[in-house]
């Protein structure tokens, strides 16, 4: 007997707080969708709280977080629903199913090409972080040693690193240079009418975001560091910090990581970031009331940098 459950009737779920980027007949399309798909795989489907658990005829289960595969349905056709839904869900059950990680660990020379770092929010990993490869990157992020693997990525537990002939640091280290060196991403500029500017980085990659990790690499934050943010797996934004013309891209920028972040797929964090060599990122959070955001500059940001900015070339605001 097949057994589906979920919290309330179909015709009068309400759009959890997981997805406000959906429609209320949308979201229940949806849920509707994923029902039918994991139903031709196992007897047993339950959705709660934005997480689907599927139990197979053989009692391996498998759970399925839908925030993501809800922001991608949102920007397709409904009509390519059924598709999107079960492409996603048979890469995530093959991948668990063929994937030989504890081979992987102990077999160096394939793993050293497959260790990537990613960025992921603190609450998508959190039951698991005492066993795993991570670092804090920033306010409610995590970079964690991840297996890029054909059809998913996993994350790397502590005991593997233990196995390989070279220290945490330095696999962090190879996992920054395998993102660079295979990861590439779409540079975009963003000029405003301030004289301002900033560049969006844009791939299909689940690492674009593991760039703000590198930009002593990359980029030349000069005395005044760098604006970035990752809203979500696919974009990261950075601005180096050279004038005034710093405010109006703060302000650009905030608008485009709040949008980017609810619109997924992947979502990071809405919040900006001050960069700077050697110092932790500083948040710099919006307030969100409705479609407004407000921005207040903490104390440290203006007496260390906004104090210290000089006008742009050509004038800036009133003489």
């Amino acid at each position: 007997m097949r057994v589906w459950n979920w919290q309330g009737d179909s015709s009068v779920l309400k759009v959890p707080e997981w997805a406000p980027f959906l429609e209320a007949a949308d979201y229940r399309a949806f849920i509707a969708a994923v029902g039918v798909d994991l139903h031709r795989r196992g007897d047993k489907v339950e959705i709660n709280h934005g997480v689907a658990r599927l139990v197979l005829e053989d009692g391996s289960e498998h759970r399925f977080g839908l925030q993501n595969l809800a922001q991608i349905c949102s920007q397709a056709e409904a009509g390519d629903w059924p598709e999107v839904i079960k492409g996603h869900f048979d890469g995530v059950i093959r991948s668990s199913a063929s994937a030989d990680l504890e081979s992987l660990a102990e077999d160096w020379d394939r793993a050293r090409a497959m260790i990537k770092v990613r960025l992921y929010p603190h609450d998508a990993v959190a039951d698991t972080l005492p066993g795993l490869a991570y670092r804090e990157a920033a306010e409610g992020l995590l970079a964690v040693l991840t297996y890029d693997l054909p059809d998913a990525v996993a994350t790397v537990p502590r005991t593997d690193v233990r196995k390989w002939p070279l220290s945490f640091d330095e696999a962090f280290e190879l996992g920054l240079d395998n993102v660079m060196a295979q990861d590439p991403v779409h540079d975009q500029e963003v000029e405003l009418e301030s004289g301002g500017c900033f560049t969006a980085m844009i791939g299909d990659s689940f690492f674009v975001t593991s760039r703000m990790l590198t930009l002593d690499r990359t980029l030349d934050g000069g005395e005044f560091g760098a604006l970035v943010a990752v809203p979500n797996r696919h974009t990261m934004l950075v601005s180096p910090i050279v004038d005034l013309t710093a405010m109006e891209v703060l302000n650009a920028m905030l608008v485009v990581a709040h949008h980017r972040h609810e619109e997924g797929p992947g979502p990071l964090s809405p919040h900006l970031f001050w960069c700077r060599d050697g110092v932790s990122p500083m948040t710099l959070r919006a307030t969100v009331d409705g479609d407004d955001l407000s921005f207040t500059a903490p104390e440290e940001f203006v007496d260390t940098c906004l104090q210290h900015l000089p006008r742009p070339r050509g004038g800036y605001g009133p003489n």
